[in-house]
């Protein structure tokens, strides 16, 4: 059998593992140590070394017994990353070749949701291609991406509806603010979505942690009387900001809510923390999608792999 000239290795250095990820073009704040201890999820980081030099690494979440690799919901994205010396086409095939050979044989059921600038996806496709064993499907996803630069952004990028919001929120003097309501959050989010009390708790301690380690914001639209009518939450790293979650007062009837929250998140965000790019994190349900493109932005693909084990 031919030695390939790849190796796969446990991540040890997370501040490395960090810088790397950093680094990377396909690297985001879902890859991030700090974060993925955040979830409370099981994880494993890989590397992919090629002699000294770091050529890709490799998150993912794990079931209980670590034998499987499963997607969850606060990952967003993980899986495959390159580093960013890799240039070629033809070299960033050969380590998702490698790492597929090698994964399949470290786990029963493989399932990842990769970035969206993880572009060749024709390894996965190609597994098993001529055989009669395991392959992948891939499930195409859609997300935007919304520049959120001062002098490149405007109310001119908004839709029709959402300009109308705007004015009306001004005209009634809601403003938004940077704050800490996690409960009161919750309690929107439970109400409206009925979520679980066990997801209540994880949300809460993720969005508690991201913000102490300033890697997200809570932002708070509140009425002309001051009472909070909706909270939207944005976590960020050196790239881009991320839409995290929202949920406003299921009691209260401002059509705007949401609206503004978002518009003036926007600006907080790039004034204070220079961040130029908002990823709003999926389009791919009809109603919140087509809210989401409203405030302008482009269309990005990305996909979800999965390889079960007996085609299950």
């Amino acid at each position: 059998m031919k030695t390939s000239k790849f190796k796969i290795v446990n991540v040890c250095d997370y501040v490395k593992w960090n810088k790397f990820i950093e680094d990377s073009p396909q690297g985001s704040i879902f890859f991030n140590s700090h974060y993925l201890n955040f979830t409370g999820k099981k994880y494993a980081l890989y590397l992919i070394t090629k002699g000294e030099e770091i050529k890709a690494g490799i998150s993912l979440l794990l079931s209980d017994d670590s034998l499987k690799c499963e997607y969850d919901y606060y990952a967003i994205y993980n899986g495959i990353v390159f580093g960013n010396t890799i240039k070629k086409r033809s070299e960033q095939f050969e380590i998702t070749e490698f790492i597929i050979n090698e994964l399949t044989q470290k786990y029963n059921d493989l399932e990842m949701q990769l970035s969206p600038h993880f572009e060749d996806l024709r390894p996965f496709l190609w597994h098993n291609y001529h055989n009669s064993g395991n392959k992948f499907t891939l499930d195409l996803k859609y997300t935007s991406y919304v520049n959120i630069e001062s002098g490149a952004y405007s109310f001119g990028n908004l839709s029709a509806l959402r300009r109308r919001n705007i004015k009306e929120a001004l005209k009634d003097r809601v403003t938004v603010t940077c704050g800490l309501e996690i409960e009161l959050f919750l309690d929107f989010h439970q109400q409206l979505l009925e979520t679980p009390i066990d997801k209540l708790k994880s949300m809460g301690n993720l969005i508690y942690k991201l913000i102490e380690n300033d890697q997200a914001q809570m932002f708070l639209v509140k009425n002309v009387q001051g009472k909070i009518i909706y909270i939207v939450v944005f976590c960020f790293d050196s790239k881009r900001a991320y839409y995290l979650y929202g949920a406003g007062d299921p009691n209260s009837n401002e059509r705007y809510k949401g609206t503004i929250g978002f518009w003036e998140a926007f600006k907080i965000l790039n004034d204070k923390y220079n961040i130029k790019q908002v990823d709003f994190e999926g389009v791919n349900s009809p109603n919140r999608g087509w809210f989401k493109l409203s405030f302008g932005g482009n269309l990005l693909p990305y996909y979800h792999v999965k390889l079960e084990e007996n085609g299950k």
